[in-house]
């Protein structure tokens, strides 16, 4: 009769469940930060491109934009699809022109 009410029977069976619950909590962590660094990542690299634009444009002023999106389904304990999407401007201003045009109406 003292088997029946063994210790170590009983955690071996919480160790049991409770272990695959950590697992995939600690899984899902994981793919939820790998997500959120793809997010950053593209929001860097659409920040650099409109940097880029900026710096070749010819124009005197201009307002450039560019977005970029991310969707990713997320696996471990839920199976969503996280999707994020990103838009930004940037403003576009060639210096030397506005200095030049300045000059001109100071001519005047």
């Amino acid at each position: 009769m003292g088997k029946l009410w063994n210790k170590r029977g009983s955690e071996m069976v919480e160790a049991s469940i409770v272990m695959p619950l950590v697992i995939l909590t600690i899984l899902s962590t994981i793919f939820l930060l790998l997500y959120f660094y793809q997010c950053l990542n593209d929001q860097v690299s659409c920040h650099q491109k409109l940097v880029e634009m900026s710096i070749q444009g010819k124009q005197t002023f201009a307002v450039k934009k560019s977005g970029t999106s991310t969707s990713k389904k997320m696996q471990g304990i839920t199976g969503v699809t996280m999707h994020h999407s990103y838009h930004s401007r940037t403003y576009v201003i060639n210096i030397a022109k506005g200095i030049r045009l300045g000059e001109m109406f100071h001519d005047r």
